[in-house]
């Protein structure tokens, strides 16, 4: 009983803080609509931005409060996620709104001289960001459906169409949640110029057009990898030479449909790619001649791959050890759950884990 009473009184506390950041949130969205010049507009930017935040906070924890069975009656929690995803609707305009800087002369005069890969790298970055978004959104509507049908069964037990309801929904959760993250990790890559623009269609399937709504974007991620990102690995290098390359349709304003460039079917070109582009096909195209091509372009770097714990090693120096069995010394390795490079010390490797089949 205490502890529902404490429960209770953090639910309290925390929609009271939601009222109090939706109040200054649109008190400064008022003054950032009045105010009278750019350098204010910056400011209540900043303001609005960090308002915003705070809200997202708040409503990561309400989620957490709504998954859980020890509240029964979540109508209020409900109502003020909703209310905090309003303002981050609302926000959003403002982010559009400041990247475009359509008030601005100065931002108009530039945005006729953008260099047109500059351009090119911009209307990617929107496609990411507007289907993460909506996926986002997706993700929401998918758990508000749960709680309701989950309060449903608990009244009606043994409604199994329901249920199963219940279980779909939670699999289209966690297939969603893949995707964004994926998907993250692209526009991650590319706002660090870690990917270049005309090496995403690489990863992009067969002809998918930068403006196609939601339930296509999945079927973006999904072809780029079969298996979920935090799921076990098997033996992700399966075949032993090429398969049929990739194809699409061209590049083109319209449709912003894009295809790899020419001559990328070759090592050289995969050659010129970062380190990080080669990893990230090599872990989201499994089974294509894109992960070969990476694979052998990593190898020629000094990498090697080490079968047992399915990530990439290479010699932060020589070994301290060498026997016909392993070697033993300090590595590089790169953690693809983490997504980033680690040094490991004192590292044994052992040669029957090494991948040592000669990609010709």
């Amino acid at each position: 009983m205490a502890d529902k009473r404490k429960l209770q009184g953090e639910i309290d506390r925390c929609l009271k803080k939601v009222t109090e950041g939706v109040e200054q949130f649109e008190d400064i969205w008022q003054k950032l609509h009045n105010a009278a010049n750019a350098n204010q507009k910056e400011k209540y930017e900043a303001d609005l931005k960090k308002e915003i935040k705070k809200l997202q906070r708040l409503r990561d924890q309400i989620k957490t409060w709504v998954a859980s069975n020890e509240i029964k009656d979540k109508r209020q929690l409900v109502e003020n996620r909703k209310l905090i995803e309003t303002q981050m609707e609302r926000f959003k305009i403002v982010e559009r709104e400041t990247k475009t800087k359509a008030y601005s002369k100065e931002g108009l005069g530039l945005a006729q001289k953008v260099d047109p890969a500059q351009r090119e790298k911009e209307e990617v970055g929107n496609w990411l960001t507007n289907t993460i978004d909506t996926l986002n959104m997706q993700v929401d509507q998918f758990e508000s459906e749960v709680e309701s049908l989950s309060v449903q069964t608990r009244k009606k037990k043994g409604d199994k169409e329901k249920q199963d309801r219940i279980e779909e929904l939670k699999r289209f959760i966690e297939k969603h949640r893949y995707h964004i993250r994926m998907l993250e990790t692209i526009l991650r890559m590319l706002d660090n110029d870690t990917l270049p623009v005309d090496s995403i269609p690489l990863i992009a399937p067969r002809g998918l057009p930068f403006s196609v709504p939601a339930q296509q974007a999945l079927a973006f991620s999904r072809q780029a990898s079969q298996n979920p990102h935090g799921q076990k690995r098997e033996h992700v290098l399966r075949h032993s030479g090429p398969v049929a390359p990739v194809k699409g349709h061209s590049c083109n304003q319209q449709a912003m449909a894009c295809v790899p460039p020419p001559h990328s079917d070759s090592v050289e070109f995969y050659q010129r790619l970062s380190t990080e582009t080669l990893f990230f096909i090599f872990y989201y195209l499994e089974g294509t001649k894109a992960q070969y091509l990476a694979a052998k372009a990593l190898k020629k770097q000094s990498w090697r791959f080490h079968t047992k714990y399915m990530m990439w090693f290479q010699r932060h120096e020589e070994p301290k050890t060498i026997t016909d069995e392993f070697e033993q010394g300090t590595y590089i390795y790169f953690d693809y759950e983490k997504w980033g490079q680690r040094k490991k010390e004192g590292f044994t490797f052992e040669y029957r884990y090494l991948e040592d089949r000669d990609l010709q």
